[in-house]
C-alpha cells in the first residue's frame, strides 16, 4: 500500500492509528510539532522523558506509546539535540527500524509530519521524501505525509 497521501493539512486530523511525533535525543519538548504533541497529549511527555533517561530512545531506537485518546504517538529522534539541525541520516536509520519492525509491531497506518523540515532546517524535496519512498513507499500498510 505505501503512501497513500503526501500533501498540505493538519496530521492531528488523520485517522491513521499512529502519528509521529519527531523528537530530540535530550529529553526536551519545547518547539514545532512535539510542544504541540506534549500540550495535546500530557501523558507523552512523562513517557518520552523517561524513555530518554532510562536509554530506552537512543540513536536509532523509536518508541511507541499510546496517549490518552487510545491513539498510539512514534516518538521519532530526527536530531541529538534540540538546538541542532535535524540529522538526516539518523532520521535514515529510524525509517530503516521503522520499515524492518512495522509488520512485528502490527502497525495499522501511519500518519507523518515532513520530519526534520520544520525546525529541524532540512528540505523535504531533496532530503527527506527520497528516504521516504525508499522506505515508506514499499511497506504493505497506508501510510499518510502531511507537508503542512
Amino acid at each position: 500500500m505505501g503512501i497513500v497521501y503526501e500533501g498540505p493539512g493538519n496530521l492531528f486530523y488523520s485517522e491513521m492509528p499512529v502519528l509521529v511525533c519527531p523528537v530530540n535525543l535530550v529529553g526536551v519538548m519545547g518547539n514545532g510539532l512535539a510542544l504541540y504533541m506534549k500540550l495535546r497529549y500530557p501523558s507523552l511527555f512523562p513517557k518520552y522523558f523517561k524513555a530518554i533517561r532510562s536509554g530506552e530512545l537512543v540513536d536509532g531506537m523509536l518508541r511507541l506509546t499510546t496517549v490518552e485518546d487510545g491513539r498510539q504517538i512514534l516518538l521519532f529522534p530526527t536530531k541529538h539535540h534540540f538546538s541542532e539541525d535535524s540529522d538526516p541520516r539518523l532520521i535514515e536509520t529510524g525509517l530503516r527500524k521503522l520499515f524492518n519492525n512495522y509488520q512485528r509491531l502490527g502497525l495499522g497506518g501511519i500518519a507523518f509530519p515532513k520530519i526534520g523540515c520544520g525546525k529541524g532546517n532540512l528540505n523535504y524535496d531533496s532530503e527527506i521524501k527520497p528516504l521516504f519512498d525508499r522506505y515508506l513507499g514499499t511497506m504493505s500498510i497506508p501510510i499518510e505525509i502531511y507537508l503542512g
